[in-house]
């Protein structure tokens, strides 16, 4: 056994990056005896890749003596930072140990806190000069997968007590950048490429039961902020005012600057809880109608706050192109946001489910304070998002009440923009193209079920609310100077595709009519004798109790039932 345990912890492709788990157990010989189980596992990373030549630096500026470049001569500059984890708290593993399952109260809570950076840097920095037989290629590529699991259960003889929490923070940064004191020319293309991949699991979840209590609660939480920039000009004032620049960039080619987010996050909450004892059972527990006494409480929470700001940007340089200059933004964002609990008690139950989503994007591709010639130019910003947000409350008892309720928010601020931004000067041979493009689409489903078999009460509620604003602009600025042979095209399109659904159903079942009145004429039973009427008048008193001298002793009996006067 140790050499097979030894070949996969050996492995880190076959074990978590980290993993918690405790665990206890106890007979539960006195009333003060207890299973306790639990964890807490935290970590934070820091990852940076650069590649960069730096402020001042010559490359290929023909040196006497030096030998003539290859035709084949290119300058790339490539960052790559990649994080891959899988954090794993209060799985049942051979590493841990068996927890609750006694007849003692238990008790079990996980957290896990994941805290992570991840940066790629390419760039010619400040006063930088760099030439090149063909290409000059400038890449920032950052990808970080996570995955999340807490899983927590409780399972006592009667009391279960459970609780499954995990908050994510992820800061990714994607920059490729030739800043704009610096000089770049190529014999053939000049190309910046940023991307940034960001996928994300965060899930939490158990069970929690005992035969009087069962409570259960679970949080997934997962804030993440995704930065992508191409950038051409100085990377400390991308998006905001800045000064004129004493670089240039050419190319005999194409100069194209591509900026690209791809984001996936799902944060999914999951509890179930049980407090069912058995049927008509003696001991400490105590019973009411013929039921061990058991009450539920479930709740659950998934919530998403995501930044993500994607730029393609020429600021502060001049640039000249051969054959075409191309400035590209485009966003993918996929979010996922769902909670949900059911609880089964035999006498009271209370479940809840709340899923939330903060989603802020921004998404450009512009020009400012820059002289542009080329045979063409091209600015287009695409943005492409769908988010679900789900909620699910569910509660089940067999006596007395079941109440269930959900609630969804969901808050979005989207501007998708393709511009010729202030102070720009476009000399083009051919045609402009100005385009901003953004497709958003949200769906949205709050749910909530509540029954019992023999209780008096089921309440049900659900809430589904949306606050959205989005925007897809496509313009010349002012103070802009465009000098076009073609034509000049300026297009936007925005879609929202939106379904927001609340539903709620709940039942209680109890036997006979208890909307009904039916008067005893004192001839029989006064359900074959009488029709009945429903029960309108305000002034009409009910009762589930009533004092009657049943046996005809001379004493009152308490009788249990529906009654009017």
């Amino acid at each position: 056994m140790s050499a097979h345990l030894a070949s996969l912890l050996a492995d880190s492709n076959l074990i978590g990056t980290t993993l918690v788990h405790a665990g206890g157990n106890v007979p539960g010989a006195s009333p003060s005896t207890a299973d306790l189980a639990g964890g807490v596992n935290i970590l934070k990373l820091s990852n940076t890749s650069r590649a960069e030549i730096a402020t001042d630096v010559r490359v290929n500026q023909g040196i006497a003596g030096s030998p003539a470049p290859l035709p084949d001569q290119d300058v790339r500059l490539r960052a790559t930072g990649v994080v891959e984890t899988v954090h794993l708290a209060g799985q049942e593993s051979v590493l841990g140990f068996p927890s609750g399952g006694g007849t003692a109260p238990a008790t079990g809570g996980y957290f896990n806190g994941i805290f992570i950076e991840n940066e790629a840097l390419a760039r010619i920095d400040d006063g930088a000069i760099v030439s090149a037989i063909r290409d000059i290629r400038i890449t920032a590529d950052s990808r970080t997968d996570v995955l999340s699991v807490v899983e927590n259960g409780a399972e006592g003889g009667s009391v279960g007590i459970r609780g499954a929490f995990s908050l994510v923070q992820l800061d990714a940064r994607s920059v490729a950048n030739v800043h704009d004191g610096a000089t770049a020319n190529a014999g053939r293309d000049v190309v910046l490429f940023a991307n940034g991949v960001v996928q994300l699991v965060n899930l939490t979840g158990g069970v929690a039961a005992g035969a009087a209590l069962g409570i259960g609660a679970s949080a997934s939480l997962s804030e993440i902020d995704v930065r992508t920039v191409a950038l051409i000009g100085d990377p400390e004032s991308a998006g905001g005012t800045t000064g004129p620049g004493s670089g240039s960039v050419t190319a005999n080619g194409s100069v194209r600057l591509d900026s690209v987010s791809n984001t996936e996050v799902l944060s999914m909450s999951v509890s179930g809880t049980g407090a069912q004892g058995d049927l008509e059972r003696t001991g400490s527990v105590r019973t009411f109608q013929a039921l061990e006494f058991g009450f539920g409480v479930s709740g659950d929470v998934a919530f998403n706050h995501v930044s993500v700001t994607t730029i393609a940007e020429i600021a502060s340089q001049s640039v000249t192109a051969g054959q075409a200059l191309e400035v590209t933004a485009v966003d993918f964002t996929e979010l996922t946001a769902a909670a949900g609990g059911v609880l089964f008690a035999n006498h009271a139950g209370l479940g809840g489910a709340f899923a939330s989503q903060d989603f802020r994007r921004q998404t450009r591709a512009r020009t400012r304070d820059s002289v542009l010639i080329s045979p063409s130019l091209a600015l287009r910003a695409q943005s492409d998002d769908d988010l679900l947000t789900l909620s699910e409350g569910g509660s089940g008892a067999v006596a007395n009440a079941a109440v269930a309720g959900s609630a969804n928010f969901t808050a979005t601020s989207s501007v998708t923009e393709a511009s010729l931004g202030e102070r720009t000067g476009a000399t083009i041979a051919g045609g402009v193209l100005v385009d901003s493009q953004a497709d958003h689409g949200l769906d949205s489903v709050a749910g909530a079920n509540a029954a019992n078999a023999n209780g008096f009460f089921s309440g049900v509620a659900t809430v589904d609310l949306a606050a959205l604003d989005a925007a897809a602009l496509a313009f010349i600025a002012g103070e802009a100077d465009i000098d076009a042979d073609g034509s000049v095209d300026v297009t936007s399109d925005l879609k929202d595709r939106v379904t927001s659904i609340s539903a709620a159903a709940g039942q209680s079942d109890l036997v006979g009519e208890a909307t009904r009145f039916y008067a005893n004429d004192e001839t029989g039973d006064p359900f074959d004798t009488n029709l009945g009427e429903n029960v309108r008048d305000s002034d009409q008193l009910t009762t589930a109790v009533a004092l009657v001298d049943v046996d005809n002793d001379g004493d009152l009996d308490l009788v249990q039932g529906n009654f009017s006067t």
